[in-house]
């Protein structure tokens, strides 16, 4: 078994483990045990010093504390207070947004995965054959798993490093291991052309770049979305726990091979344009920033944005495409043609009406359009004015045109 997934803007992939033996299972069993209570003992600790996430902090009071009441090693006890630390970002992320008030105290679940340093572990391969090495923190002491992988995926996997995670899922044991590509990728220059990405609900993905506008329709996703949701509350008025788990399993497969698709679709549009950059938007906080009906903020929780925004950045990176990262503050209220700026220029989802100088466009051509300019700003350290003329701008007279003018056309 094998599958790419994005976590934290890295690229990773799961592999399966053959069945380990008993006295495998019951080290890996304890380890993960006991992984599992040093990072609630971090938690509990920080909790009793003001919430702190300060990794100095609670290295000083719980490294030595894990190391002896636990019995981890070295690096399976910087990943617990890693772990932790990521835990703790996480609840006081949420605190600080205005819909989330009442966010409790983060507590490790029993099947949290167990961390695995780089140190912790390596790789070994015999011929066609991989295996994973794990220390057991005894000095030549390890557990050697061998690994589920397919023949086509055998090279990719001596690239392997950093650190990794094993988890046990239905009595069977997976590693998931990030892989960092050998990568090239060019700095922005003068004469570079950009494409700005809107990601959105209605439209999954809009594209704008020079001489170039696409579409990733949201409309068949929201209908099987609409289906999942339906058959789980269907099964869980039946009481059939069992099917609830398997359709959201089967949804989450189902999303990340679109995300898939759509970031694939969209990296190879751009890669057709010599010196083409991809500019997106800073996600942090989405679901937290935007509100609406209850059927709209379901929608939008459930749709993995920060996945397929980091799908197209690891995709942009083996293309060697280079990628920029802007504010996304105002992109879908000002005005393209006149930089106005108003929650008053979007009579609904759909349009875009400048109530300044009478502009009526597509609403998500239009923020597509705002964030292709911003990357261009940023990537030569101007202010981003959406008004400013972009012939002020180095390198702008490429693609001054299709930045001021032009109306979208699907594709």
């Amino acid at each position: 078994m094998w599958y790419n997934i994005v976590t934290m803007r890295k690229e990773c992939v799961v592999v399966k483990t053959l069945t380990p033996t008993g006295h495998k299972c019951l080290f890996l069993d304890r380890m993960q045990e006991r992984y599992a209570q040093a990072v609630q003992h971090v938690l509990d600790l920080s909790h009793e010093n003001g919430k702190t996430s300060s990794i100095v902090k609670l290295h000083k009071g719980c490294y030595y504390t894990i190391r002896e009441q636990f019995d981890l090693p070295s690096d399976y006890a910087r990943m617990a207070l890693r772990q932790a630390q990521g835990m703790i970002h996480t609840y006081w992320g949420l605190v600080k947004s205005k819909h989330f008030k009442k966010t409790s105290w983060p507590t490790v679940d029993v099947n949290l995965p167990l961390g695995l340093g780089c140190n912790a572990y390596r790789l070994f391969r015999n011929s066609d054959r991989w295996v994973l090495r794990v220390s057991t923190g005894k000095h030549g002491q390890y557990i050697w798993l061998p690994l589920c992988v397919p023949k086509r995926y055998l090279d990719t996997l001596s690239l392997a490093q950093g650190d990794a995670q094993i988890y046990q899922r239905g009595g069977k044991w997976y590693v998931q291991l990030p892989i960092r590509y050998p990568t090239d990728t060019p700095a922005v220059s003068d004469g570079a052309q950009f494409f700005g990405v809107d990601l959105g609900i209605a439209k999954v993905a809009t594209l704008v770049g020079p001489n170039t506008v696409k579409f990733w329709s949201g409309r068949a996703i929201q209908d099987r979305r609409r289906r999942f949701q339906t058959y789980r509350a269907r099964m869980q008025r039946k009481g059939r726990l069992d099917k609830v788990r398997a359709s959201k399993g089967k949804e989450q497969r189902w999303q990340r091979d679109a995300n898939h698709k759509i970031s694939r679709e969209l990296v190879n549009v751009v890669a057709g344009t010599p010196g083409g950059v991809i500019v997106l938007e800073k996600l942090d906080g989405i679901r937290s920033r935007v509100r609406g009906s209850k059927r709209f903020n379901r929608m939008m929780s459930n749709w993995a944005f920060r996945q397929l925004a980091d799908m197209i950045v690891y995709k942009a990176e083996r293309a060697g495409i280079p990628v920029v990262w802007v504010d996304p503050r105002k992109t879908s209220q000002t005005c393209s043609r006149c930089g106005h700026a108003t929650r008053a220029n979007r009579p609904d989802q759909a349009h875009f009406r400048c109530v300044s100088c009478g502009y009526q466009v597509n609403s998500d051509y239009n923020a597509a359009l705002n964030i292709s300019r911003k990357g261009l700003y940023a990537s030569f350290d101007a202010p981003p004015d959406m008004a400013r003329a972009s012939s002020e701008v180095p390198g702008a007279r490429l693609q001054q045109g299709h930045l001021m003018t032009g109306q979208p056309s699907t594709s």
